[in-house]
């Protein structure tokens, strides 16, 4: 083939234009052989018939990429093959590092982003976490602050649990039994402020420390509670003791009298009689307000059972009555009747000596244990809620120190 028609600056031939090429070329080169032989004349030989074309080979595929390339259309092994970057301009390396050197950029970027975002993050939580402990620090300060209020009331009523109660102690004991209420009012408010408390903390032993509060609060109720009960009873107690000490002194002073009216009939003096009468008149009359006192200790203390002084009063109020009757038969010269009521006091005072036998040598005794038996589980309750009010206490000293009167 002649050089000319493969000169690299000709633009590329499609498949149809490069054999039309090639048969030009077969033509000519045939046509240059035969023409030395014409100039001597010899007889052309009949032209030979043209050569079928050689038979065109289909094009090849277009591929993107050598892997996708029939077997026959890839290079031979060993062949450099180009790689997918050369083939694709866009993504060649000088390309690429700029967006490698970018998406390092977003990465610490995003990274230095997403740090910044955590430590703000963990910031907000740590001032919400801290928000939330003054704001139950709160709530707990205020329910300890009215559980040491309450305490004024509460540890005067154990003090004078712990103490006999004296006729002198009454007037106080009962402006402590009015401040019930008002210890009550502080004690329901600082339970809930301890519950308040419970319900924003979220550390464990800060919830158990509100609970413990709330203990020390719902111990001391109790306390208050049966102490002030207790109070009550002391109170009942000693003003009946009061009453029916003086009914008891009634009875021993119309007891003495009945005996100085005896001693002077046995001594059989001109007036006597008179005298008989008049110590017999202040003997009953002593009856009748020995009578009214016991109906007040009754009514002062329910619970207290005064029958054995009560049968013994009106057995010796109906020995006076007899005893007043003979004297004034007496004075008034009936000696029938004077002798007959006689006879009757002497078997009436008999039934007294039956009766005073039935007094216990302390009549006192009898409002003992009256309160003892009224008081006795009462007295139980409150030493349970001491002691547990007194196991809360610790636990408050213990954790925040705070002076929580302990019992």
């Amino acid at each position: 083939m002649s050089g000319k028609h493969l000169k690299q600056e000709d633009p590329p031939l499609d498949s149809h234009d490069l054999v039309d090429s090639l048969l030009r070329e077969i033509l000519g080169t045939a046509t240059e052989e035969a023409s030395p032989d014409a100039g001597l004349g010899l007889a052309e030989p009949p032209p030979a018939p043209p050569a079928p074309p050689p038979a065109l080979a289909p094009a090849p595929p277009v591929v993107v990429s050598a892997a996708l390339a029939p077997a026959a259309a890839r290079p031979a092994h060993g062949s450099e093959e180009p790689s997918f970057v050369e083939g694709f301009p866009f993504f060649h390396k000088v390309h690429i590092w700029p967006l490698v050197v970018g998406a390092i950029v977003v990465f610490l970027v995003l990274t230095g982003g997403l740090t910044a975002f955590n430590r703000w993050l963990l910031a907000a939580q740590a001032e919400e976490r801290a928000t939330i402990q003054r704001e139950g620090n709160g709530y707990l300060d205020e329910s300890i602050a009215l559980i040491q209020e309450a305490d004024r009331v509460i540890v005067e009523l154990d003090k004078a649990n712990e103490s006999q109660v004296a006729e002198a102690d009454i007037p106080r004991l009962e402006a402590l039994v009015d401040q019930r209420e008002s210890a009550q009012g502080s004690l329901d408010a600082a339970i809930a402020k301890a519950q308040q408390a419970e319900g924003v903390f979220l550390e464990t032993e800060r919830q158990e420390l509100a609970r413990h509060a709330q203990d020390a609060a719902s111990h001391r109720k109790q306390m208050l509670e049966t102490s002030s009960r207790l109070i009550v009873y002391d109170i009942a107690a000693m003003k009946s003791a009061l009453e029916l000490e003086r009914g008891w002194a009634l009875i021993v002073d119309a007891d003495a009298d009945m005996r100085s009216a005896a001693e002077v009939m046995a001594a059989g003096e001109a007036n006597a009689v008179t005298e008989s009468h008049d110590y017999n008149q202040g003997a009953s009359d002593k009856l009748a307000q020995a009578r009214e006192a016991l109906a007040a200790a009754a009514g002062l203390f329910p619970e207290l059972d005064l029958q054995v002084l009560r049968d013994y009063l009106e057995t010796k109020a109906a020995s006076a009555e007899l005893a007043l009757a003979s004297d004034e038969a007496f004075l008034a010269e009936d000696y029938d009747i004077a002798y007959a009521k006689n006879e009757e006091f002497v078997s009436k005072d008999a039934e007294v000596v039956q009766k005073a036998a039935e007094i216990p040598a302390d009549p006192l005794d009898i409002v003992v244990k009256a309160y003892e038996s009224a008081t006795g589980q009462l007295r139980e309750d409150y030493k349970t809620a001491r002691s547990q009010a007194a196991d809360a206490d610790v636990y408050i000293r213990a954790y925040l120190g705070v002076d929580v009167q302990g019992f």
